[in-house]
């Protein structure tokens, strides 16, 4: 036997342990004799080896638990997911975001931020506009993204949640660096479209008679989840009809913040699971309609979606392997069809 299958031996052996430690800590967690904070150390400690079983617990807490100071939890659990905790995180995500604005670029940025706020979360006492327009000045000033209408909603759905301005401006700097926001606000929104080609293969695998029919209407995901990707799905809180915070939204975020694209795609393929019934049977015009309705929550639709939501997740077979292969066709796609485009340049000219 050689030293690698020595070594795979022990990394299997090693995660075998640590899942025995984990039920116990979380039997004893379920049954009030440890506080959720020692069960939350344990595994600041891990690396490769059950990362992705440390994350299943994130999961589970952010998801199932009814714990009191639910709230403080959560904030601790998604620092520790972005990693702020780190000493490294200056190094790790300001590098590759600093560059200079030209004043006249600065000053466009900074007259379409004052707009947007003027016109977000007007009803919403929580999210201080002072502190909303200070993170997303200093945002702009110092990184290399232009301001992107969706933004806002972003970083005011994050003072809602963590309230000052020094750590909303780090957690949305993390965001863009380490949870590729990049993708959506950079190269000029040019990218985004990778992610709806991304959508639109998961909804053909998942629903192929439903992909069918949106492709005779020429329904494109790009009509019904822009908005949601653009925002991360924070336009929800700007349209809630209920009091304080939609726990679907949060409930999004704590997917999110565990599983990144993973979980937005999953929110989505649940959304449209949701709906397939009156999809299949629906116009182009009342499929905007009803998707676009659907997420517009009072209290009582807020508690039955997310009870839904929790429900179903982890049945909603997506696999980051499955979008990385989409991801991969989608630029091999581009690739062909931009030198189809060159060739026949030559030929004209």
């Amino acid at each position: 036997m050689n030293l690698q299958a020595i070594e795979s031996i022990k990394d299997e052996q090693l995660f075998e342990h640590h899942l025995k430690a984990s039920r116990i800590l979380f039997l004893l967690f379920k049954r009030g004799f440890i506080d959720i904070r020692f069960v939350i150390s344990s595994f600041r400690l891990s690396r490769y080896v059950y990362q992705a079983l440390r994350n299943k617990v994130y999961k589970f807490i952010l998801l199932n638990s009814n714990i009191n100071q639910k709230h403080e939890i959560r904030i601790i659990i998604w620092k520790i997911l972005l990693g702020l905790n780190s000493s490294l995180y200056q190094n790790e995500s300001k590098q590759e975001l600093i560059r200079d604005h030209s004043p006249q670029k600065l000053e466009k940025n900074l007259n379409s931020i004052q707009l947007d706020i003027d016109r977000s979360y007007s009803h919403i006492k929580e999210i201080n506009k002072d502190v909303l327009l200070k993170v997303l000045k200093r945002f702009v000033s110092n990184n290399s993204l232009d301001y992107i209408q969706g933004m806002n909603y972003i970083v005011g759905f994050l003072i809602y949640i963590f309230k000052d301005e020094e750590t909303c401006l780090k957690i949305f700097e993390t965001l863009i660096s380490k949870y590729n926001l990049k993708i959506i606000y950079g190269n000029n929104l040019r990218d985004i479209h990778s992610l709806f080609y991304i959508i639109d293969c998961i909804i053909g695998h998942l629903n192929p008679q439903l992909q069918y029919h949106f492709k005779c209407d020429s329904i494109s995901s790009q009509g019904y989840s822009s908005s949601w990707i653009i925002s991360l799905f924070t336009l929800i809180l700007q349209n809630y009809q209920g009091n304080g915070m939609p726990k679907f939204l949060v409930a999004i975020w704590d997917v999110f913040m565990v599983d990144k694209w993973k979980g937005i795609f999953k929110v989505i393929s649940f959304i449209i699971e949701e709906l397939e019934e009156d999809l299949s049977q629906s116009r182009i015009d009342e499929i905007y309609l009803k998707i676009s309705e659907l997420l517009k929550l009072n209290s009582k639709s807020d508690s039955i979606l997310v009870e839904k939501l929790i429900r179903k997740y982890d049945s909603i077979k997506i696999s980051n392997k499955m979008i990385n292969q989409i991801e991969q066709n989608y630029y091999e796609i581009k690739k062909v069809t931009r030198a189809k485009e060159e060739s026949i340049k030559s030929l004209n000219i």
